[in-house]
């Protein structure tokens, strides 16, 4: 990389990053300061039929506190129809659900599984209702969700209300405030894209449209919830956000069921990219949606792979401007800037068996974790090992847990052997021999980043192939950070070294 070609990366990854996380939600500020369209809700209009539909597959110890928190909902019974669709389950979910049936709750029982894009193509437009609310099983529905959705459709260009998803326990330490934090941003966003036109993707666990609107969905998508607002928008109707209708669940204390849980979202935000290049023009994603989408999924989605650009070509700067330009303290702040956040990252990684509450390092962790989650999911994706047919992460084994400690401890071990090798190397010249020499003959790029980074960078390839052969035995669903934080340690040892 030559210093012009560095100059280009580095400006257009900051970019990049800067605008999807903070320029995007300053543009969607000013937007809605100027193009905020209130919905047209009314609470005196006539209640519509709605249909209550929620698809199940082994759910027998969960199903029946659903089913009765949707019959507690504040909403006319005769206005109302539950249907529970069973996608080949095999316990005793079906029994659950026709213990029900004096209840007005109705079974659709499916003997294979298909996944839920194909159960859906099959009963919503055989429903009765003109709304259609979609719910999962999990998580507990507060008793005025469906008036506070159904008061959005009073307004005739709305086709789909999202509703809000909230956390039992908010107050969490770890990691898990980080993902609390970034939920919260999450929702905001949505809040202010609901605000100028439609918010794209909603909230599986509620989210209700006009069944006129319903349109088949292919049956390998992942991401049903991104889609169905998608069509809706490409309609020409409006996907607005009610805050008040809120679905509340308990989420995961433990960082690798939220790991597993949207690497796999992030796979199918891959799969709905590159469907709709694939579709080209023929989809409404111009305007205001076509700007949501493209900073709000598309441009994120960029967010490793510019966050290593950035770092590789602030090296290269760095390296390659003489002692006195006055762009040197400038780029030279961005690099140690950067070195000192993912330092916070690996803190965070380290000291998670702690749960503190300290809010900088678990939303440095928390961001890395997930531009990894991303990284697998395109790897899922690639791979075509995903598919629509999601199975619940069970709890973590406390044995497996000390086990994989007890790699990263032994893993930690080798970095730092070899970064002691390696600060020796900077500063008492490579050891006795030809080897050394001969081996980084092998790698001659390296030499772009100068012989001090070039040593550490050669010690990282084979302990980095060697973990990886071991990770090689993992199918790419179960990949988690553990398995990148030797590279990431490695990487940050060698950048350290450089000065």
């Amino acid at each position: 990389m030559d210093y012009q070609t560095a100059l280009y990366v580095f400006w257009l990854s900051l970019g990049v990053l800067v605008y999807a996380w903070l320029g995007y939600p300053a543009l969607l500020f000013l937007l809605e300061r100027c193009l905020y369209r209130p919905v047209g809700k009314s609470q005196d209009a006539p209640l519509p039929r709605v249909s209550i539909l929620m698809l199940a597959h082994n759910e027998e110890s969960n199903i029946a506190r659903k089913l009765d928190n949707l019959l507690a909902l504040d909403y006319p019974a005769e206005l109302r129809e539950i249907v529970v669709a069973s996608d080949g389950s095999y316990d005793r979910t079906a029994e659950t659900v026709k213990s029900y049936a004096g209840r007005g709750v109705r079974l659709i029982d499916f003997p294979a599984r298909r996944g839920k894009p194909s159960v859906l193509n099959d009963v919503v437009p055989d429903l009765s209702g003109e709304i259609v609310l979609l719910v999962d099983v999990r998580q507990r529905l507060e008793v005025d969700v469906l008036k506070r959705l159904v008061s959005n459709f009073a307004d005739p260009t709305v086709g789909g209300v999202s509703g809000e998803l909230m956390f039992e326990t908010p107050d969490r330490p770890g990691f898990a405030s980080g993902i609390d934090a970034y939920w919260k941003y999450e929702k905001w966003i949505r809040q202010k894209e609901a605000g100028i036109d439609s918010t794209i993707g909603g909230t599986g666990a509620v989210f209700a449209l006009r069944r006129e609107l319903f349109r088949e969905i292919p049956g390998e998508t992942i991401l049903d919830d991104v889609v169905l607002p998608l069509q809706i928008a490409r309609q020409g109707y409006r996907v607005a956000l009610e805050i008040g209708a809120r679905a509340w669940d308990t989420p995961h204390s433990q960082w690798q069921h939220e790991f597993a849980r949207k690497s796999r979202t992030l796979s199918g935000n891959f799969q709905i990219l590159f469907n709709l290049i694939r579709m080209g023009p023929g989809i409404r994603l111009f305007g205001l949606l076509g700007l949501e989408y493209i900073s709000h999924k598309v441009l994120r989605l960029l967010g490793p792979f510019c966050m290593v650009g950035l770092l590789v070509a602030n090296l290269k700067l760095v390296n390659a401007l003489p002692s006195g330009d006055q762009w040197l303290p400038i780029y030279a702040t961005m690099y140690y800037g950067q070195i000192g956040f993912y330092c916070l990252a690996l803190a965070g990684s380290i000291l998670q068996g702690l749960n503190l509450r300290l809010l900088s390092i678990n939303l440095a962790y928390s961001f890395v974790v997930m531009q990894f989650a991303i990284l697998v999911g395109l790897l899922r994706y690639g791979s075509g090992r995903d598919d629509v047919l999601w199975e619940r992460v069970h709890a973590i084994d406390p044995a497996a847990t000390r086990r994989r400690i007890a790699r990263l401890v032994w893993d930690s071990t080798l970095w730092t052997i070899g970064t002691i090798f390696a600060y020796f190397i900077r500063y008492l010249g490579p050891p006795p021999g030809p080897a050394l020499g001969s081996y980084m003959q092998l790698f001659p790029y390296v030499e772009l980043l100068g012989y001090r980074f070039a040593v550490p960078l050669v010690m990282i390839i084979p302990l980095s192939v060697f973990y990886f052969f071991r990770v090689s035995e993992t199918r790419i669903q179960d990949i988690t950070p553990e398995y990148f934080l030797t590279l990431i340690k490695g990487i940050f040892y060698s950048t350290v070294l450089l000065f």
